[in-house]
């Protein structure tokens, strides 16, 4: 093999690793920087874990089970009264509006809305005594898939996730920064943005394929961290 066969080997293999994603890509990524996640489901929640084939490859699936359910018969009625004491008012529908008028005026669906979302635990583990600050992460979404069900959208915490529904890419600032020396937790809530106006107040329950990625300074030096890609319902 000559010099420019060589060269085109490179460029070849540079494009596959790029074109692979997803795990592949995750893994390289974990090898190449000193930071590493270990991630999953926090207890209790409302999720159950499993693996689905996604493109090829295996990919971890946060998936509603039982208790998702049991929470979900007791939270609907309550969101479709308010929803309809809250357009009584002769307000503009918005997500934000409606979350607002539940908080104030409904404690008790608050309280259910915030223990039926989806969670998961994200454990950073660094090297020696570097200091790490979580300064944004990046949200990948690949695929939204609605289920003939519903959600609920709130936003009230540091670590609440509101998924995009359509694909594309979406990067959330991090008001108070995750600040660790050698390693620290973190939990996040997912939500989804798919808010029907019109509706009842619920948003329609779907499966998120995603791909999460933290971005952190290290000892003032920028550093970055992937899941992979996922699946979660929200």
């Amino acid at each position: 093999m000559n010099n420019l066969d060589r060269f085109f080997a490179f460029l070849l293999l540079c494009a596959s690793l790029l074109l692979s994603g997803g795990e592949s890509a995750s893994v390289l990524r974990l090898h190449r920087n000193k930071l590493r996640v270990r991630w999953g489901l926090p207890d209790p929640t409302v999720l159950q874990e499993s693996q689905v084939k996604w493109h090829g490859q295996g990919i971890r699936v946060f998936r509603v089970g039982a208790k998702y359910f049991e929470v979900q018969r007791v939270r609907d009625p309550r969101v479709a009264a308010a929803w309809l004491r809250y357009k009584s008012g002769g307000v503009e529908p918005s997500q934000a509006g409606f979350a607002n008028f539940v908080r104030e005026n409904d404690p008790y669906l608050s309280a259910i809305v915030a223990e039926s979302a989806p969670k998961l635990y994200f454990e950073f583990i660094g090297v020696g005594q570097t200091q790490y600050v979580l300064t944004s992460v990046e949200v990948k979404t690949f695929v939204f898939s609605v289920y003939a069900g519903s959600g609920f959208v709130d936003a009230n915490a540091w670590y609440d996730i509101v998924l995009a529904h359509r694909p594309g890419i979406r990067s959330y600032d991090v008001p108070s920064h995750l600040r660790f020396n050698g390693s620290g937790r973190a939990e996040f809530r997912f939500w989804s943005d798919n808010f029907e106006p019109g509706a009842d107040g619920n948003t329609p329950l779907g499966r998120f394929v995603i791909q999460m990625t933290f971005h952190f300074l290290a000892d003032g030096q920028e550093e970055d961290v992937s899941t992979g890609v996922f699946a979660i319902d929200a």
